[in-house]
């Protein structure tokens, strides 16, 4: 019973800090989604910072988890990449509350929860970082790895803000396009920046 509680709560708070913002949301607005009592509530969590962090979390090892899979599927490292990359992205259509959360409301959800963010940067251009060293060097790899992640993030952020998540679709392949393949618009700029050229 516990469980289920605490997973209408959690998802309750993404969708009603979704709509109302981190500052605007209370922790009745919450309990009044949910259906749930106050003392529920806070035998579940400390307060309403513990339950977002909660709710980010989860979704963040979702994610996680989800890129982690498709990344692992055959094909070349480009192949593999936007495999991953589109997994993260049809999240974000699929649950544009909760990738709200993650990704545009963390920012204002205080210093613990940005530095649950910069945590979840870490991990993803990490897995990023692995499958392109199979292509290139470990220092060119790290820096394309994270500018992927950074181009990623900033596109889906523009478009949650915007509440435009359909044409999210191709970001994966023009990211992949523009950082990875040879020739792509920012292929020859990452290589120059980690060669010092």
């Amino acid at each position: 019973m516990a469980d289920i509680q605490r997973g209408r709560l959690l998802d309750a708070m993404a969708e009603v800090m979704a709509e109302e913002g981190y500052i605007a949301t209370t922790v009745h607005m919450v309990l009044k989604r949910a259906g749930i009592s106050r003392r529920t509530f806070y035998e579940l969590f400390k307060d309403k910072e513990d339950c977002f962090l909660q709710t980010y979390q989860e979704a963040a090892d979702h994610v996680i988890e989800l890129v982690k899979q498709s990344c692992a599927e055959g094909g070349t490292p480009e192949e593999r990449i936007e495999n991953g990359l589109r997994a993260m992205l049809h999240f974000a259509r699929r649950e544009p509350a909760t990738a709200r959360v993650c990704i545009v409301e963390v920012m204002g959800a205080g210093q613990r929860a940005r530095d649950r963010r910069s945590e979840t940067m870490e991990r993803l251009t990490g897995l990023v970082c692995e499958v392109l060293e199979l292509r290139y060097a470990a220092d060119e790899a790290q820096l394309r790895a994270r500018v992927i992640v950074g181009a990623v993030h900033e596109m889906v952020y523009d478009a949650l803000s915007r509440n435009r998540t359909r044409g999210l679709s191709r970001v994966a392949e023009e990211v992949v396009e523009s950082y990875l393949a040879p020739g792509g618009t920012h292929s020859d700029a990452a290589a120059e920046a980690v060669h010092g050229r």
